[in-house]
């Protein structure tokens, strides 16, 4: 329980200083695949700098022949919050997409250089790994008949 008020704290501090960080990732390689899969996120006209990031990505692929799977593209600038909602929006589906794990090995090195999206990140992790904790604990409770 202490951890998800701790993360709810690095949670609210991050959303409250999203107007106040511009701290952008610069140069991010990432595989056409993985862009494929996050490109609705990226389509959201009410956050201007996911929306601009999307412009920014359209000629790149708006060409005879497109970028295609591994393919590596490169994102100019992402706000670095808006970098860890993408990597939380990739560990809250389905483990058996993988897409959880790949875009932790994409952000690996950007989070090495940036102690902000390492701590955003390792929050959502926390995060995940404290609703996997709940959800096993559940299923005991079921199993067993005891509370």
């Amino acid at each position: 329980m202490k951890y998800i008020i701790i993360l709810l704290l690095l949670i609210s501090s991050a959303t409250e200083t999203t107007a106040q960080d511009s701290t952008k990732v610069r140069n991010l390689p990432i595989m056409v695949r993985q862009l494929e899969y996050i490109a609705s996120q990226l389509t959201n006209i009410d956050d201007d700098s996911l929306y601009q990031v999307y412009i920014d990505l359209r000629p790149k692929f708006r060409i005879k022949n497109p970028p295609t799977g591994n393919t590596l593209v490169t994102i100019d600038s992402i706000p670095t919050v808006e970098l860890a909602a993408l990597y939380n929006y990739c560990l809250s589906n389905s483990d058996g997409m993988g897409y959880g794990s790949q875009f932790k090995t994409t952000i690996a090195s950007a989070r090495a250089k940036n102690s902000y999206l390492d701590r955003l990140c390792t929050a959502y992790e926390l995060q995940w790994t404290e609703r996997l904790i709940e959800l096993r604990r559940n299923g005991r409770k079921l199993l067993t008949g005891k509370n």
